[in-house]
């Protein structure tokens, strides 16, 4: 039976924390170098180097080579290459003739399970993966659970060893073919997700009561609808980097001071009298902490390692003006958490909920060069839990 080739045509790869746009050739002693494939023997894979004034061309043992990069940003497992010198000079010519393509989206590929998903990035620290999804609601995920990235511009990233990554890049193989060849829809507003149901009870939102009659109002200013917009997004947004300080607050290889950091940070986020639902094994039913109280217990969770990620983060209750003059709406996630044990992959306890945040969004006062203007500020409110599985 012929052996099937795997190149993907789709997007690329990184090494340890950096972002590779080149043609590369990945090494199974974890080292990557600059050169473009392009021969093969029955037992070697021959090498090209362009350098200023020349040429260089050398040979290397297969089993010494992992993966190769084009400028095209396709890539190809050289194990899957046929034992036949002439046809796998083939494979490899086929696959430097490859067409540059731009794509529509960013690709993320899980490590485990492995797992291939679209996004369009639009944040990354040394921690977490800040993306879009295909129906425009805010995510995010922990670097520690992404085996590759592959930009849409044709650069890469592998965020594991490359021996690790193989297995999975063949494995989502299929996925990544279809991701490859999606095209971002026109946006019609923010679709509800699949196999949510509405929020069926009303959560605190802790608006404040209109004022009593013969009490005059206080003016407040009114967003205009592009502040509006703006803002709206703005706490999409704040709910993101929320869970980005909750995956540093988890992570057992960061530093303590660190994760006091975090926690401050996060606080900061929040109005302060919020309050949290939470659910575990322990303690059937849905208990109402502090925030403050719920990340502490979070930075001194029991796991060898956490993973938290929120996904179709979206308005449920749109913000709206109250009497008070502050805007007010809850936003829904649903939230995934995940504890290993101590070797970091075997999962001791799971759980999917859907959560509801509130969103206060308030005007104050601020002087730029001697006149006063009007800024709002994003606070969350309340986080309760709608559904658990």
């Amino acid at each position: 039976m012929s052996r099937f080739i795997y190149i993907s045509a789709l997007i690329g790869i990184f090494f340890t924390t950096q972002v590779v746009g080149q043609e590369s050739i990945y090494l199974a002693n974890g080292n990557r170098s600059t050169g473009k494939l392009v021969g093969a023997t029955h037992d070697k894979v021959k090498i090209s180097v362009s350098r200023p004034d020349k040429v260089i061309d050398y040979y290397l043992r297969r089993e010494n080579v992992m993966l190769a990069f084009n400028e095209a940003g396709q890539h190809i497992v050289i194990a899957d290459l046929s034992p036949d010198p002439a046809k796998a000079t083939q494979q490899i010519t086929d696959f430097n003739r490859a067409i540059a393509r731009k794509k529509a989206y960013d690709i993320i590929i899980r490590a485990n399970p492995a797992k291939a998903f679209p996004g369009l990035i639009s944040y990354e620290s040394d921690d977490v993966i800040n993306y879009q999804t295909q129906s425009g609601a805010a995510a995010s995920i922990n670097k520690r659970e992404v085996a590759v990235v592959l930009y849409r511009n044709g650069q890469h990233k592998l965020l594991t060893k490359t021996a690790e990554i193989v297995p999975v890049l063949k494995r989502t193989h299929p996925e990544v073919q279809k991701l490859a060849m999606l095209k971002i829809p026109a946006q019609k507003g923010r679709p509800a997700p699949k196999g949510k149901v509405p929020v069926k009870k009303e959560l605190a939102i802790n608006v404040p009561a209109p004022p009593p009659a013969g009490v005059a109002k206080t003016t407040k200013p009114t967003l205009t609808e592009e502040e509006y917009k703006m803002y709206r997004t703005k706490s999409l947004q704040t709910v993101d980097e929320f869970v980005g300080y909750l995956n540093k607050i988890a992570n057992e290889e960061a530093e303590e001071g660190d994760k006091e950091t975090a926690i401050k940070e996060a606080l900061k986020l929040f109005l302060p009298d919020a309050m949290i639902e939470v659910t575990s094994l322990k303690n059937p039913g849905v208990r109402r902490i502090k925030i403050k109280e719920y990340l502490t217990r979070l930075k001194m969770n029991v796991y060898g390692r956490v993973a938290i990620e929120w996904n179709e983060i979206q308005y449920v209750k749109e913000l709206k003006k109250e009497a008070d003059g502050s805007y007010y709406g809850v936003i829904s996630g649903q939230q995934t958490f995940i504890g290993y044990s101590a070797n970091g992959k075997d999962v001791l306890y799971t759980d999917v909920t859907e959560k509801d945040v509130n969103v206060k969004l308030e005007s104050y006062k601020k002087t730029i060069e001697g006149k006063d203007e009007d800024g709002w500020k994003v606070l969350l409110g309340n986080i309760g839990v709608s559904s658990s599985n």
